[in-house]
């Protein structure tokens, strides 16, 4: 993983990226009427802010959704998971309870018992006759399918309007903000960057963030909802999760700085380009005219290869992330396998939770993976955000009320 920070450091040279002192010296202090003095990074060169995504900038997306509307999707999230829950832990019961019910004269049922009562399940089903004990157990758990279904859809419905409310609020933010921005701010900020927020950003923050934090939230809830089965069917397996936890958080800690900081500069090489290709329209004739289509090509193909060195590496730094999380799921199944082989072997426990307890840990390498992959790029896209809030606090606006000296 240094090897790709310093491949993509050595991308940009000096005329490319000022040093921090350089940026410090660049930035010009404008003063509002009304407001006080305030220093903003605009000018020639776009700021890069170095390390995590500040709280600050998540409690600006969560308002923008609706701090009630935000809990209400959480609380959905919740009911939805444990539904689930339910729905598996009631279906190993009534396995453990079919079990008991046809092993008579057997230590433990075998897989030939439930073999031949679902044998008997289907004959009755064809003619008609259903005992009561079976007809409670469908009751239940069809009970228990259609509240999760009630709570699925609920969820989707309330995600979706949340980030429909949040893509429109912040637009609406970013509008007022540049339409009431000063002269001065259009005069020394290039037309790509002002384009770059509202296309690429505001594109993330319509589509890309909600979809991605989407995935986020429900392996979240369903790595915990896993734990938690795993732990009450197979407590064993906790042995083999308190390590694997330790293991995935520092290398997700470890992946996320680079894939973080390749989003920023990602951002801020896509600006250049379109600068350029905006003044290339405006001046096109001109350009033609003094015979420099080929400076400009040359020009336009090296801000075009500065943009793709950064995605490249991108896209390496995730490949070597999957690689590292295969190579670990292989060994935690591997492991758990090996627990409930000896829980079997040593007569604990009841088949029903074993099975359930399997069944999880088969899903829980991909949640885990799943959790870090869907984090990083929900911080990564959270980036989008963090360069718009900066449009909203930073942009000098011009006064509103009384007049122009």
């Amino acid at each position: 993983m240094s090897l790709l920070h310093s491949a993509c450091l050595s991308s940009f040279n000096s005329a490319d990226i000022k040093s921090p002192k350089e940026e410090d010296q660049e930035p010009e202090e404008l003063t509002p009427v009304g407001e006080e003095q305030m220093e903003v990074h605009i000018g020639p060169e776009e700021v890069k802010k170095v390390g995590a995504v500040s709280l600050k900038v998540y409690r600006s997306y969560w308002m923008s959704v609706g701090k009630w509307l935000a809990l209400s999707v959480l609380v959905s999230l919740l009911l939805m998971q444990a539904s689930r829950n339910l729905s598996d832990w009631w279906l190993s019961h009534w396995i453990t309870h079919m079990g008991h019910q046809n092993a008579t004269g057997q230590n433990r049922p075998s897989a030939a018992v439930y073999a031949r009562q679902l044998v008997r399940f289907i004959r009755s089903q064809s003619k008609g006759k259903v005992s009561p004990q079976l007809k409670f157990f469908l009751t239940v758990y069809g009970c228990i399918a259609a509240i999760n279904t009630v709570f699925t859809a609920a969820r989707a419905f309330l995600f979706a309007y949340g980030a429909i409310c949040a893509a429109v609020i912040i637009h609406n933010k970013l509008l007022l903000r540049v339409l009431k921005a000063t002269t001065v701010f259009f005069d020394v900020t290039p037309v790509g960057r002002i384009v770059n927020r509202f296309s690429s950003d505001l594109y993330c923050v319509d589509d890309t963030l909600p979809f991605i934090l989407n995935i986020f939230l429900a392996t979240t809830y369903g790595l915990f909802g896993t734990l938690l089965m795993i732990s009450y069917s197979l407590p064993w397996i906790l042995l083999v999760l308190v390590p694997l936890v330790i293991l995935y958080f520092y290398m997700q800690r470890y992946y996320r700085f680079t894939s973080r900081e390749l989003k920023r500069l990602t951002a801020i090489t896509l600006s250049p380009i379109y600068t350029q290709f905006s003044e290339t329209l405006t001046g096109l004739t001109t350009i033609r005219a003094s015979r420099a289509v080929a400076r400009f090509e040359e020009e336009n193909t090296h801000r075009l290869e500065l943009n793709q060195r950064c995605l490249y590496i991108g896209n390496t730094a995730v490949q070597w992330l999957d690689i590292r999380l295969q190579m670990i799921g292989v060994a935690v199944v591997t492991s758990i396998a090996i627990i409930a082989i000896i829980e079997h072997g040593q007569k604990r426990g009841n088949p029903g939770l074993v099975g359930l307890a399997m069944s999880y840990a088969l899903s829980i390498t991909n949640l885990l993976s799943g959790v870090i992959a869907s984090f990083t790029q929900t911080e990564t896209q959270m980036v989008s955000v963090e360069r718009l809030d900066e449009y909203f606090t930073e942009i000098p606006i011009e006064p509103q009320e009384g007049h122009i000296e």
